[in-house]
């Protein structure tokens, strides 16, 4: 059973690492998905569009 959905941002002044991670009920960690984007708005946008989808 997950408990807790997590993102994790890595921010550089060229893009944004991003992960999607869950925690199960025995506070077990998996990274489930990743991805990188540039850092504009256009790549923020993108970022965002893709958490709502993921999560």
């Amino acid at each position: 059973m997950i408990i807790k959905y997590s993102v994790g941002l890595d921010v550089s002044a060229a893009d944004i690492k991003a992960c999607i991670s869950v925690i199960d009920i025995e506070q077990r960690v998996k990274v489930q998905f990743s991805k990188t984007h540039s850092n504009t708005k256009k790549g923020l946008l993108e970022l965002y569009n893709w958490i709502i989808k993921k999560s």
